[in-house]
């Protein structure tokens, strides 16, 4: 993304202070790899001498502890989000509602193939210099305005912490025509893991060192085969790309806490009567497999019965329960 640079004083991502971003020792058992998480012993020692070169490590206060992903509140001493994974913050994340007034435009970072920490780091950065924002699971939202900032954050903790190609190193491209947003995320999140450097040129082309040609064909193919999967499974569906697909599970979640709690919650039918059909019109999202979303549809499906036929509120309660919890680990 490019900022405003008239919103700023020249904003440069090496002017940038990461010294107080909070971030402790990374958990080994936590989930969410995700680009930047090598999965190469060698490769992550050098990445985190390289962050810990300028994140200080500093201890949590004895204050109340936040997950910055989901909103969870846990007692100091916790850790990390047991449901996210994530290390925990001392600020309580702020909604996206209170993200600028009611007549600015807010601006969504798509940070999926981010690894926990990383989000964490742009997250406590942001809150370190105060600037608004909030989080839709691995969608980070700012105003509008403050794009310019953001964007030297970002780059700053991008270039710091994900892997990146050998500038004189032979270059593979692989062309990206045809491809949305979602499957190039997929791609790109899917290369992460395998501690691929890998970037997308001018033209939109994937840029790979010749040396990973091997793995990268590998990924490559797997994500085809995925793509023409998803094509023949919802031919006549509706195909929801990232940003739409991340707001349905959002909203699916608002809808089954809200019932988990009281099946009768009015606010809860409406919501999982109204993005339920959304559900029931949509393709399977790219990247999702197909297990999880049918156990997904499913659930909703059971609620959905039962509240059309004035069923039992305990089987409401129970399903919302486990659509809420297979949905927290999503968004």
């Amino acid at each position: 993304m490019t900022g405003d640079d008239d919103l700023y004083d020249d904003p440069n991502p090496d002017d940038l202070d990461l010294s107080r971003t909070d971030v402790p020792e990374a958990d080994p058992d936590a989930g969410g790899n995700a680009t930047g998480d090598s999965g190469n012993t060698a490769d992550s020692a050098d990445d985190e001498a390289a962050v810990s070169d300028q994140v200080g490590a500093i201890e949590l206060d004895g204050g109340p502890e936040f997950c910055f992903q989901c909103a969870s509140q846990y007692v100091a001493g916790t850790g990390s989000c047991p449901e996210c994974g994530v290390g925990l913050v001392n600020d309580k994340p702020m909604p996206v509602a209170s993200v600028g007034a009611e007549d600015e435009e807010q601006l969504a970072y798509e940070l999926h193939e981010w690894a926990f920490e990383s989000r964490r780091m742009v997250d406590q950065v942001l809150t370190n210099e105060n600037v608004d924002h909030a989080w839709q699971g691995a969608v980070l939202i700012v105003r509008d305005a403050d794009e310019a900032r953001v964007d030297a954050v970002v780059d700053a903790i991008e270039r710091t912490t994900l892997p990146t190609l050998d500038a004189d190193a032979p270059k593979e491209i692989y062309e990206m025509e045809g491809w949305d947003s979602a499957q190039q995320s997929e791609l790109s999140s899917r290369l992460g893991l395998g501690g691929i450097a890998h970037t997308f040129n001018v033209d939109g082309d994937l840029v790979v060192l010749a040396s990973d040609e091997e793995m990268v064909e590998t990924i490559f193919d797997a994500v085809l085969d995925e793509i023409d999967m998803a094509d023949e499974d919802g031919a006549e569906l509706v195909a929801l790309e990232g940003l739409e697909a991340n707001q349905l599970m959002s909203n699916l979640f608002e809808s089954a806490t809200r019932l988990a709690k009281d099946g009768r919650d009015y606010r809860g039918v409406e919501g999982i009567t109204e993005h339920g059909r959304t559900m029931e019109a949509s393709k399977r999202p790219f990247g999702l497999d197909l297990a999880t979303w049918s156990g997904i549809t499913d659930l909703v499906q059971t609620i959905r019965g039962e509240l059309e036929n004035d069923g039992d509120d305990e089987i409401i309660s129970e399903a919302a329960t486990k659509l809420r919890n297979t949905l927290r680990t999503m968004i």
